[in-house]
């Protein structure tokens, strides 16, 4: 009977490590989508944020794994950026499916292990698309398709992950005065008002100008004062 025991742990240990090996093994991409695709990634929803939910399917779900070794790798951000980059977010209230991903997508890239993870050609992108992402969604709001600010959340508190990153004194300063703004920075809390808005904004342009490279052609697109 002890054998047999043996025998079955032996068996599910090799089947553990085997599909371990696996995942690792997997394109970021693809683990990405296998994450998503799982019925637990929908949980992310049923709680008060969406960071909430994040830190629940991350430690207590048949996706746990997965997720973790998305935060541990060096290129996801890059390949989620290049998602996100694609995403259309005028479609998202169409699409239900559409809807889940750029959920799924915001709230892994706002993580600081894998902002921490990020290059400087990372970070600048990943500011441009947020900002780009930003406007659409403000725009998106005078239409009512959209529930701006609380849409900002993630948005926020990756950008606020990208100045801690940096030890960016002004934003410091701010998470030391304002606490609806650490609130949102500790536990992902909602972006309750526009003045969080704007005091977010206001520190991250003054963030691009004091990192940014000379040579940069920083987000052109963008007039950046309509985020104000």
């Amino acid at each position: 009977m002890r054998t047999i025991i043996l025998s079955c742990i032996v068996v599910t240990f090799v089947a553990c490590s085997t599909a371990d090996e696996k995942m690792r093994r997997r394109d970021t991409e693809k683990l990405f989508y296998d994450l998503i695709g799982d019925s637990d990634s929908y949980k992310i929803g049923v709680f008060n944020t969406i960071q909430q939910g994040f830190e629940a399917v991350r430690d207590h779900s048949n996706v746990s794994n997965h997720l973790h070794e998305l935060l541990r790798r060096e290129d996801t951000g890059r390949k989620l950026l290049i998602i996100l980059q694609n995403v259309n977010l005028e479609k998202i209230g169409e699409y239900a499916d559409s809807g889940h991903v750029y959920c799924w997508l915001q709230v892994i890239l706002s993580q600081p292990e894998v902002i921490n993870n990020m290059t400087y050609t990372d970070i600048m992108n990943y500011i441009c698309i947020q900002l780009q992402c930003q406007n659409t969604l403000k725009i998106l709001s005078e239409s009512g398709k959209n529930d701006y600010p609380h849409s900002l959340m993630s948005i926020f508190f990756g950008l606020g992950n990208v100045m801690l990153k940096y030890e960016f004194e002004p934003f410091i300063r701010l998470l030391e005065m304002n606490q609806d703004c650490r609130e949102l920075m500790i536990s992902g809390g909602m972006v309750r008002n526009e003045t969080i808005v704007f005091l977010f904004n206001e520190c991250i342009y003054k963030f691009i100008n004091e990192i940014k490279n000379e040579e940069d052609i920083f987000c052109s697109n963008i007039d950046m004062f309509y985020l104000f």
